[in-house]
C-alpha cells in the first residue's frame, strides 16, 4: 500500500511482524480450525453425542485467534499467554491420542499437539522476543 493509508487499519496488522510470529498465529488458527472440523466430522458420523460438543473446539479456536491477533500486534501479554496455552493445548491433544477414539481422531490430534508444541518453539525464538519486547534489541 501506499499513499496516505499507508500503516493503517486492519490490514497493516502483522505486515512487519517477523516469519516466526506469522507462522505461529497461522498455526494456533489452523489448529483450533482443524479442532472443530474433526469435531463436526465426529458428530455427523457417530450416532447419539451430547449437545456440548463443540464447546472446548470452539474455545480453542476463539482463544487461538486472540492470541494470533495479539502476537502480529507485538503484544508481550500474548506471547507469555500462548506459550501457556499451546502447551496446554498439546497436552489436550496428546489425551485425546490416547483415548479410544477411531483412528483418524487420534491422528489429526497427535498433528495438532505436535504443531502446538512446535508454535511454543516458535514464540521462544529471538526474533519473536523481540517483536514481542520480550528482550533488548
Amino acid at each position: 500500500m501506499t499513499g496516505p493509508a499507508q500503516g493503517r487499519g486492519i490490514f497493516s496488522i502483522g505486515s512487519r511482524a517477523p516469519a516466526e510470529i506469522r507462522l505461529a498465529g497461522w498455526l494456533l488458527v489452523t489448529g483450533g480450525l482443524l479442532f472443530v472440523l474433526v469435531d463436526l466430522i465426529r458428530v455427523v458420523t457417530e450416532d447419539g453425542t451430547d449437545d456440548q460438543v463443540f464447546l472446548v473446539p470452539l474455545l480453542q479456536l476463539v482463544v487461538a485467534v486472540g492470541i494470533a491477533g495479539g502476537l502480529l500486534r507485538g503484544m508481550r501479554s500474548a506471547r507469555l499467554f500462548g506459550v501457556v496455552f499451546v502447551l496446554a493445548v498439546a497436552l489436550l491433544h496428546m489425551s485425546i491420542v490416547l483415548q479410544p477414539f477411531p483412528l483418524w481422531v487420534r491422528i489429526a490430534a497427535g498433528v495438532v499437539a505436535a504443531s502446538q508444541v512446535y508454535v511454543a518453539v516458535l514464540l521462544n525464538t529471538r526474533p519473536a522476543l523481540q517483536h514481542t519486547g520480550g528482550v533488548r534489541r
